[in-house]
């Protein structure tokens, strides 16, 4: 029976090439989204997943409460580990890290080389037995005991030493001596994080402390088997009160946030590296669906469609004594068979893709890391062709045998109208894509061209971290004496990179305490960014106040409630202690994402940190700039490692994720989009089929070209266009909660929708056009001869 059906099948596939290419090529570019996003959405879900005890880990966050509202962060203190280790015999162990140099990055010397480390860490000495990285050279378990030991990653080895060997060498890190006690696998990329280089914690004094502030370690738990961190919650708050007092008690608190869900579901302040999206995953995973479902329904409607065709081989079937189950089972297994081919042809072309796909989204897809998603397609590719072909089964199986040999059936009626809500399904899948794409492009153009409220164009940044003061200020005046340098400042911290945080008040009695970011800066930086004043005063250095001075920007006016900031003094005790005088305050600029509305900012005078030289370009090429800036470099500080950057670069990098989910979507509808021509395609040939000699009788009376091409078209038209209508509300409110996690956001306007409706419209048109033309302009004649 296998046999027959099979024969039968594959006698059908000959005979109609045309159908089957098309059913084919939209399963198959179907199943070629579904795999590929389904590496990606798997990728995505799999962060952290390796570690042996991933699902009992847990990083420890910290809540801050300032004035009712609450701020949560991935920082906290040094001791709260051995603390909650200490208290909780549920807690079998703890680790915490202490990123350095991921702003600024650090000095590394080998020999008389030179190297910038911007993946760096302290990490306490149970780091390889807690996380489940690789350790190839060394001992695991005495590597980062002792202190100004160093563990360096595959990569960091190679970038230092080429194929020497480094395993026992001393190293300089900061202009200390270190030794190399072990190299680590590279950590894989579906970790959170990614250092190439970890000290010992016993090397960081900062490890010791006992003190509630400043939070700066990132610290992670696991607990024993059947203790979930809902249950060790209610213990937090008389743990801080005991070790912390009742003041602190009542501002902070901690929580247990599951390793698994940092890459997905975290957004805490001060997260070790930029997160991914669970949204991002959803919408991928609904795309796929929906391409799937655009291809089934194209098999459906031409399985409908060339029903005539095949309605007296069914009423043959049925007179010589075929009962309706074998008739359904024939027709299914036909349609299993296309989508068997169509996975044949899939599975190369997905491998072919992935490179280039891994590329477009900025991962690294595996397709052999994983052969369940290979047994995941072919179910899918077998669901599909079983969906696809059960509603054509059990249709033509339900012919009347007499009917079907008289030639009276003609797959018309509610079965044109069910074809047609199919139609307008697709659109509306097809449609929603389109509109969806070019708001999230609208959106990335606007955080691109939006003024931030500085000059991040003609800017160059260079590190400075590792400069004493003499070194920075040669070079500064180096920098002055080039014809086509305009300002040159020094900061702490950029916009897009990481500020400290702390809490301020007045000097006035009982006055609230606000949180506040703090950033680091000369006379120089506000000029040098372009930052305009509201009101007051630059720093200058005819005052020799100023070294205890503070600028703020307009939204910290606002939350300290000052009209008239100017001569105020504020209190702060981190990341500087003391009393400062407000002596200017500057327009609201973005210092950090668009995603977020502008937070109160202090710019302090105090020299705290030194980590960046802003350079503020006047004219000419930025290539022979470069050459002046590194010759200045040169002559100020020649055996420092001269690292450059452009603000417009580093800003813009911040929106990584919305231009990847934009090249993803491009790259999806265009296929959503042909599979949909395909469907188009199959049924306005099977239409001009089906009206041949009505098509000749008409040109023969004196009906045009330009008229029968008008009414062909129309009939497809008219599903596209309600799909395109009902397609705007639902565009309209995925886009606009997309839009919310934006504090600044493009308008979306009407021409947006119009012209996402158009353009399908369009490519519709276009489609049924280059198969009607043929038949428009063919010679009646012939049309009359048709059978």
């Amino acid at each position: 029976m296998i046999i027959h059906f099979l024969r039968i099948a594959l006698r059908n596939i000959k005979k109609e090439k045309l159908y089957t290419l098309i059913n084919i090529s939209g399963l198959s570019i179907g199943l070629i989204c579904a795999y590929l996003i389904l590496l990606y959405t798997n990728h995505e879900l799999s962060y952290d997943q390796f570690h042996r005890n991933a699902n009992r880990m847990y990083r420890v966050g910290q809540i801050n409460r300032i004035e009712e509202v609450e701020v949560r962060e991935a920082l906290t203190p040094p001791a709260i580990g051995n603390q909650l280790r200490s208290e909780l015999t549920d807690i079998q162990s703890f680790i915490r890290f202490f990123s350095i140099g991921l702003n600024d990055g650090i000095s590394v010397k080998l020999g008389e080389k030179l190297f910038l480390e911007k993946k760096a860490s302290y990490v306490d000495s149970n780091f390889f037995e807690f996380f489940d990285f690789g350790i190839l050279e060394g001992d695991p378990d005495l590597a980062l005991t002792e202190p100004q030991s160093v563990v360096l990653s595959e990569r960091a080895a190679t970038r230092f030493s080429g194929d020497e060997k480094v395993l026992g060498r001393t190293i300089q890190i900061e202009q200390k001596s270190y030794k190399v006690t072990g190299i680590m696998r590279d950590m894989p990329e579906n970790s959170h994080f990614h250092y190439d280089m970890l000290m010992s914690m016993a090397s960081f004094d900062y490890g010791n402390s006992l003190k509630w502030n400043p939070s700066g370690m990132y610290t992670y738990v696991t607990t024993g088997k059947g203790s979930p961190a809902e249950s060790l919650s209610k213990y937090f708050p008389d743990l801080i009160q005991k070790y912390y007092g009742e003041k602190i008690a009542a501002e902070v608190g901690i929580f247990l946030q599951p390793v698994t869900e940092i890459h997905l579901h975290s957004k805490l302040d001060w997260e070790v590296e930029p997160n991914g999206n669970i949204a991002y995953v959803r919408i991928f995973i609904l795309t796929a669906l929906a391409i799937i479902l655009i291809a089934c329904i194209n098999f459906i409607n031409l399985s409908t469609a060339r029903s005539a065709k095949r309605a007296k081989e069914i009423g043959v079937r049925k007179t010589l004594g075929s009962s309706s189950s074998s008739l359904k089972w024939q027709f299914l297994s036909e349609c299993v068979l296309h989508t068997i081919i169509a996975l044949l042809v899939a599975i190369p072309i997905s491998i072919l893709l992935i490179k280039p796909f891994s590329s477009f989204t900025g991962t690294s897809l595996n397709p052999v890391g994983d052969p369940f998603l290979l047994v995941v397609l072919l179910a899918a590719a077998v669901i599909s062709g079983l969906l696809a072909g059960s509603y054509s089964s059990f249709y033509l199986t339900m012919y009347n045998p007499v009917q079907a040999l008289k030639g009276k059936v003609d797959g018309g009626g509610s079965d044109k109208r069910f074809r047609s809500s199919l139609v307008v399904f697709q659109f509306v899948v097809s449609s929603m894509l389109v509109m969806c794409t070019i708001i999230i492009y609208q959106q990335l153009d606007f955080l691109m061209s939006k003024e931030p409220g500085f000059e991040k164009h003609n800017t160059v940044i260079v590190s400075v971290a590792d400069q004493d003061p003499q070194e920075i200020e040669n070079f500064r005046n180096e920098l002055l004496e080039l014809p086509n340098i305009a300002n040159v400042g020094v900061c702490s911290t950029l916009p897009s990179r990481t500020y400290a945080k702390s809490d301020v008040s007045l000097k006035r009695k009982d006055s609230p305490k606000v949180s506040m970011y703090f950033t680091f800066a000369d006379m120089g930086f506000i000029p040098s960014m372009g930052i305009n004043l509201a009101m007051g005063r630059n720093f200058s250095r005819e005052f020799k106040s100023d070294s205890t001075a503070v600028i703020i920007n307009s939204s910290a006016a606002k939350k300290l409630s000052l009209e008239n900031p100017i001569g105020e003094y504020l209190e702060s005790e981190w990341p500087i202690s003391g009393s400062f005088k407000i002596v200017g305050v500057t327009n609201d600029f973005n210092f950090q994402s668009l995603r977020e509305e502008v937070e109160p900012l202090i710019i302090s005078a105090m020299p705290k940190w030194k980590n960046h030289m802003v350079i503020r370009l006047i004219s000419g090429s930025a290539t022979k700039n470069l050459a002046s800036i590194r010759d200045a470099w040169d002559s100020s500080a020649p055996d420092k490692l001269f690292e450059y950057s452009f603000l417009d670069r580093d800003f813009d990098a911040m929106y990584g994720t919305e231009k990847k989910t934009g090249a993803v979507f491009i790259f999806f509808t265009g296929l959503a989009i042909l599979i949909a021509c395909l469907g188009l395609i199959g049924l306005s040939v099977n239409t001009i089929e089906s009206k041949t000699k009505e098509i000749g009788i008409r040109k023969v009376l004196g009906v045009t070209s330009s008229n029968l091409i008008f009414n062909l078209t129309r009939r497809f038209v008219s599903p596209v266009l309600v799909g395109f209508l009902i397609s705007i509300p639902i565009s309209y409110l995925s886009m606009f909660a997309w839009l919310e996690q934006f504090a600044y956001r493009t308008e979306m306007k009407v021409s947006i929708f119009i012209f996402g409706g158009a353009t399908m419209l369009i490519i519709a048109v276009l489609t049924i056009v280059g198969q009607t033309l043929k038949i428009a302009f063919s010679n009646p004649t012939r049309s009359l001869r048709y059978e």
